[in-house]
Formats: C-alpha cells, sequence, structure tokens
C-alpha cells in the first residue's frame, strides 16, 4: 500500500489513479503505460512479419497448402 502524494490516501500500488482525488500513481502509471506501448509493439512486430511471410508466400492457405 502506497499513499497519494496529493491527497494522502493509501492507494493500492497496482493503481494508475488515486481513488479519492483522481491523482496520477507516476510509479504504476508509468508501468502501465509502457506495457500497453511494449504489447502495442509485439502485435504490430508479429503483423509484419506474417505479411512478409504472406507476401513470400510462406503462409498456408486453406486446404493445408502454400
Amino acid at each position: 500500500m502506497i499513499y497519494c502524494e496529493n491527497c494522502h490516501a493509501p492507494v493500492a500500488e497496482e493503481s494508475a489513479k488515486c481513488p479519492y482525488c483522481g491523482a496520477l500513481n507516476a510509479v504504476d502509471g508509468e508501468k502501465q503505460y509502457m506495457e500497453q506501448i511494449y504489447a502495442a509493439a509485439y502485435y504490430y512486430e508479429a503483423a509484419m512479419l506474417y505479411n512478409a511471410h504472406q507476401k513470400a508466400g510462406n503462409v498456408r492457405q486453406a486446404g493445408g497448402k502454400y
């Protein structure tokens, strides 16, 4: 448990905002933001790899044929 820097109310560490005053919990807010960025980058990279393989003809079509 941590305390809000704005109103000094107890706040769960995994909370991005104080439930009482709405102030941002900078540590966990940044952590959640970075997790979203990493997740978006992962899915973007996976989509780019899939598209590259699809253009090269390396993706199976329906029926198991290349």
